[in-house]
C-alpha cells in the first residue's frame, strides 16, 4: 500500500462567454416592482453579481476546470504540475494520469500487479476526486487507473482528514485542523484567492500554495494516525 497525498486547484468556467451567459440570467431582489428601480438595480450589481456566480462555478465540476495538481507519495518529495492558459486541460489531464501511473509502476517486479494506492487529502472525497473523475469525462481523458470517488473513508482506499476529524457529514477546514495541531503555515493565499491569483499571472505561486496544501494534509495525516 502506498499513500498517495492529494490537492487540487480549481478555476471558473473558461468556456466562451461564460460571465456573459451569467450576466444575462442575472435578475433584481424581488423587493424591486418598479422598472427603472429594477434597471437601476441592474446598472449598479448585474455585472457584480455575475461575477461571484462565475467564481462559484470553481466549485462545479460541470463547468470549473483544473488549473493546478499537487501531490506526494508516502514520506516522498512534494511534486505538481501547473496548467497555464496555453495548455488545455485535457492535455494537463492526460499529463497527470501518465505521470502518476509511471511513478506508481517505475518499480514494480515481473508479473507484479499495480500497487495498490491510499488517496489522502482533506474534504477529498466530496470535492477533489470527484472533481477530478468529472474534469475526465468531460474532457474524455480516461484514468489509468481507479479513482476511488465511491470508497468510503477509513476503509483503505480513500483517508479523508475532514471526514476523521468531523464524521461523515461534519465540516472542519484544513486551516483550522493546521492551527490546531501547531502545523506551520507558509502561503498568504486561500483558495478563494486563486482565480484572482490566475488572472493576474501569479502561476508559480498558485502551485506552491497548492504544493503547500499537500505538505499540511500529510502532516496533518501524520498526526491523526500518530506517526508524530
Amino acid at each position: 500500500m502506498i499513500n498517495f497525498f492529494l490537492d487540487l486547484e480549481t478555476i471558473p468556467d473558461q468556456r466562451p462567454l461564460a460571465l456573459e451567459k451569467l450576466r444575462a440570467d442575472v435578475t433584481a431582489p424581488g423587493q424591486y416592482k418598479k422598472p427603472e428601480s429594477i434597471d437601476k438595480w441592474l446598472a449598479d450589481n448585474a455585472q457584480s453579481a455575475a461575477e461571484e456566480k462565475h467564481h462559484k462555478t470553481s466549485l462545479n465540476g460541470i463547468a470549473g476546470e483544473i488549473c493546478s495538481i499537487a501531490w506526494a507519495f508516502d514520506d516522498g518529495e512534494i511534486q505538481g504540475l501547473f496548467r497555464p492558459p496555453d495548455i488545455t486541460e485535457r492535455q494537463f489531464l492526460e499529463t497527470f494520469f501518465e505521470t502518476i501511473y509511471g511513478e506508481t509502476t517505475a518499480t514494480m517486479k515481473p508479473g507484479e500487479g499495480t500497487p495498490m494506492l491510499q488517496w489522502i487529502g482533506h474534504n477529498l472525497i466530496d470535492f477533489d476526486l470527484r472533481f477530478l473523475l468529472h474534469r475526465s469525462l468531460i474532457n474524455n481523458v480516461r484514468p489509468m487507473f481507479t479513482l476511488p470517488v465511491d470508497a468510503r473513508h477509513g476503509q483503505g482506499k480513500v483517508f479523508d482528514t475532514m471526514k476523521e476529524w468531523a464524521g461523515w457529514k461534519g465540516f472542519v477546514s484544513q486551516n483550522a485542523l493546521r492551527e490546531a495541531f501547531g502545523i506551520k503555515g507558509k502561503s498568504d493565499m486561500d483558495g478563494s484567492m486563486v482565480w484572482q491569483a490566475y488572472q493576474d499571472g501569479k502561476f508559480e505561486e498558485i502551485l506552491e500554495y497548492n504544493k503547500d496544501d499537500v505538505r499540511i494534509v500529510r502532516e496533518i495525516y501524520n498526526r491523526m494516525t500518530w506517526q508524530t
